[in-house]
């Protein structure tokens, strides 16, 4: 794992948040790593089809230390997550593309894309760092680059009135500064970006930009 200091530095303060972009198996190859080095991550998986192909990635995740929380769109799934951050977990999310309707335009490689607020937004609430990761393979080995915390907007936002106005401008502006250091990490190893569904708003339905 390169960059393993940022995650050491950050969880001796407290607790960190980790973006990462889509590439195979990244979940948990990061997670394996974290619990070898004695950090328990937590992720949030939506359901699919069938079943019981989703019942062994639950399985395969939490044999990997993970602890996985299921997603369902719920409300209630992103207050549990600000509270797990809150009690020093640490929070790997994948942050490339929007799977909502509910997330916020940013430049990505020059184009407008949309990419989750959630990330962004626990970070603020919580005060954790927001760590943006990529994963590429060399040969068999797939190595996890860790980059140093994004920058945060300025202020303190643990005791925000959150998604008011200020606090949606602040998560924006931190979320496209997200997107510019996973375009870094793209960048080192594009052909490892497993990203097999439209993420520019160009190339999405009409519907899915309203």
């Amino acid at each position: 794992m390169v960059g393993v200091q940022f995650v050491e530095a950050e969880a001796e303060r407290r607790a960190a948040l980790k973006d990462l972009q889509r590439v195979p198996g990244i979940g948990p190859r990061v997670a394996a790593d974290l619990y070898a080095m004695g950090y328990r991550s937590v992720a949030a998986l939506r359901g699919q089809n069938p079943e019981r192909l989703y019942e062994e990635f639950l399985d395969f995740r939490r044999d990997l230390g993970m602890k996985i929380l299921p997603h369902a769109g719920a409300d209630g799934v992103f207050d549990q997550l600000v509270d797990l951050v809150r009690g020093n977990g640490l929070l790997a999310l994948l942050a490339d593309r929007d799977l909502s309707r509910h997330g916020v335009q940013v430049e990505f490689f020059g184009e407008p894309a949309k990419m989750p607020i959630g990330p962004a937004a626990i970070s603020l609430l919580t005060g954790a760092p927001l760590l943006a990761c990529s994963l590429y393979y060399e040969g068999p080995r797939a190595h996890v680059h860790v980059f140093p915390p994004v920058a945060r907007p300025a202020g303190d936002w643990t005791a925000a009135d959150r998604f008011d106005e200020d606090f949606i401008e602040a998560a924006h502006a931190f979320t496209q500064s997200m997107a510019v250091r996973l375009e870094e990490g793209i960048r080192m190893h594009p052909g490892h970006w497993h990203m097999l569904q439209p993420v520019f708003l160009a190339d999405l339905d009409p519907r899915r930009t309203q």
